[in-house]
């Protein structure tokens, strides 16, 4: 009987001796994210419903920012921010930044007449301005997005604020015939190589069009819109010792003897894109409507649809859903507390 008193008295001094150490040791709770995955589901599902309702939709071909952020605010809590972004689709104001002279931005505004016109029922708008170099410098505005080069430039001196603007979601475009020498100054910018033979044709036609994945799908389904042609596109130069440029997946108008490309497309890291393209006879029309059209790839296809410009966090939550309309595209929402 007494071992068992004392067996008993040790089981009570042990429970007593471990109640008076948790004071000393502060409790460790592990957050489960359930608020955060509330969160998600709750702006994920105001999305699904604003495309099941199709006001979703039209919010974009309006281009109605102020009335989905209305919505929006009315039903997201009032303690959270948010910002709304469009992927997939040109920005409906495209702003290029031609590094050129008077005349050739005159030229340049030509190329793009119409400049405000509609595609798949939106209003798209690309302005022309004037960008200067000062000090080997190219004065970017923050608004622009396709920088616009007539003609060869080296742009090797350029190469690390281009590299800065492409990392920022730009585009750079270079409207010129080019020599074998100058390629190798401007290749790692646009993907370009050197292909020895003979002299491209005159005539230019798309080149792995019927392939989703490859840039010139989306540059023929902008042009094909835009102009109502599916046939030839225009006259190239074809001088002998210029534009032998080799064709692979990232050719978006291939020469019509099948050996070099005429103009080439090529994405950098997540968002960048550039363009280079053979000069032509400015009178050609169908290949003033393929500039644009390339323009509207070169610029993104990316944009914020907020009523004014907000100041996004790092660390953001995200919820997207993809808008099957005449185009598809993905609607985001980057959302994150205030308070």
């Amino acid at each position: 009987m007494k071992g068992f008193i004392r067996i008993l008295e040790s089981i009570i001094a042990s429970v007593v001796i471990l109640s008076a150490l948790t004071f000393f040791f502060a409790p460790s709770v592990k957050s489960l994210g359930w608020e955060e995955s509330n969160l998600h589901l709750e702006v994920y599902d105001t999305l699904e419903s604003l495309y099941k309702s199709g006001s979703l939709a039209e919010y974009v071909r309006n281009n109605d920012a102020s009335g989905l952020n209305s919505e929006l605010s009315s039903i997201i809590k009032k303690n959270i921010d948010f910002s709304v972004s469009v992927s997939g689709i040109p920005d409906n104001d495209i702003l290029i930044g031609c590094v050129c002279t008077d005349g050739e931005k005159d030229s340049l505004e030509n190329i793009m007449s119409p400049r405000e016109f509609g595609y798949h029922g939106r209003g798209i708008r690309i302005g022309v301005e004037k960008t200067e170099i000062l000090q080997n410098t190219i004065l970017i505005r923050r608004e622009t997005d396709v920088l616009f080069f007539f003609g060869y430039n080296n742009l090797s001196q350029y190469k690390t604020q281009i590299d800065k603007f492409l990392a920022g979601g730009g585009g750079v475009f270079m409207l010129a015939d080019i020599t074998e020498d100058q390629t190798e100054t401007i290749k790692s910018i646009f993907g370009i190589e050197w292909e020895p033979g003979g002299a491209p044709s005159g005539n230019g036609v798309f080149y792995g069009n019927d392939f989703p994945a490859n840039i010139s799908f989306k540059v023929y389904k902008y042009f094909s819109n835009m102009s109502g042609d599916e046939s030839g596109l225009g006259k190239f130069n074809k001088g002998p010792s210029v534009n032998r440029i080799g064709v692979d997946d990232d050719t978006i108008i291939i020469d019509r003897n099948g050996m070099f490309s005429l103009a080439k497309g090529r994405k950098t890291g997540p968002k960048g894109r550039t363009v280079w393209m053979a000069d032509y006879d400015r009178i050609e029309g169908n290949t003033s409507i393929l500039i644009k059209s390339a323009v509207m790839w070169s610029g993104g296809e990316f944009y914020r649809l907020d009523p004014t410009r907000k100041n996004i966090p790092q660390s953001t939550g995200r919820a997207g859903i993809l808008v099957y309309d005449m185009d598809p595209y993905e609607i985001g929402i980057d959302y994150w507390k205030i308070f």
